[in-house]
């Protein structure tokens, strides 16, 4: 073979690099496969030399990244380092920004949906999606602070395993339920199937309280007769 040299490429914050390789001139063959390099950030007291960014590592194969705006980003696998308070976590300095937290394991696992949850968010507004499971970890988790946040759920469903894992959830507004194959339409903005009226009615047997508003400035409607009309509407068409 007549090896020829394939240059590395640098990585940078947001890109992939690659790593020195070679091929053939002649037949073309790989000789040495060029590895890709992860993207990342070079942190120097939580501040990247690269970007400026402000984040760093918590755990083995977790880093944290603080945008301009506010929003912090946790990522990666595994455990969390161990910090003996939430002020010692290396983002506490910054816990005091509140954040809008999307939780549904179907939306944290579909990146389109995902995306334009996050990009259509209002204003002033910061939204990250989370699945259920990590949602719990965050709630229970002393080095979030105070950390508030509000809390969008796609289903009740979604709200009862998060409530069941450990989620402390007393108050809920409803304020939309899209229809769909085997659901009735109860008002103009809720549908329900049979397996969310057993979810709605086993959240009220949680001591959960209910609103059912579309938009702040609209009344409340009643959720014991929304439900006794899906009972009979459902039931009807069985």
């Amino acid at each position: 073979h007549t090896g020829v040299t394939d240059p590395a490429v640098a990585a940078t914050c947001t890109a992939t690099g690659l790593t020195e390789g070679s091929h053939c001139s002649v037949c073309g063959e790989v000789l040495v496969e060029q590895q890709v390099v992860p993207a990342a950030h070079t942190y120097v007291d939580s501040v990247c030399t690269l970007c400026g960014a402000t984040g760093g590592t918590c755990g083995d194969n977790l880093t944290w990244v603080l945008s301009d705006d506010g929003v912090l980003t946790i990522s990666g696998t595994g455990e969390m380092s161990s910090y003996s308070s939430a002020s010692a976590a290396p983002w506490s300095s910054y816990r005091d920004d509140i954040t809008r937290i999307v939780v549904s394991d179907g939306v944290a696992h579909d990146e389109l949906r995902k995306t334009m949850i996050e990009q259509a968010a209002p204003p002033g507004v910061h939204a990250n999606v989370v699945p259920i499971k990590k949602m719990a970890e965050v709630v229970k988790d002393t080095r979030f602070g105070d950390t508030k946040a509000m809390l969008l759920f796609e289903n009740p469903q979604d709200l009862l395993k998060a409530i069941e894992a450990g989620v402390d959830i007393k108050e809920v507004n409803i304020g939309s339920m899209a229809h769909s194959k085997g659901k009735v339409v109860v008002t103009n903005a809720v549908a329900m199937g049979d397996d969310d009226v057993k979810t709605l009615e086993a959240l009220k047997a949680k001591g959960v309280k209910f609103e059912v508003r579309k938009v702040p400035s609209d009344s409340s409607e009643d959720l014991d007769a929304m439900l006794k009309k899906a009972k009979a509407e459902l039931a009807a068409q069985a």
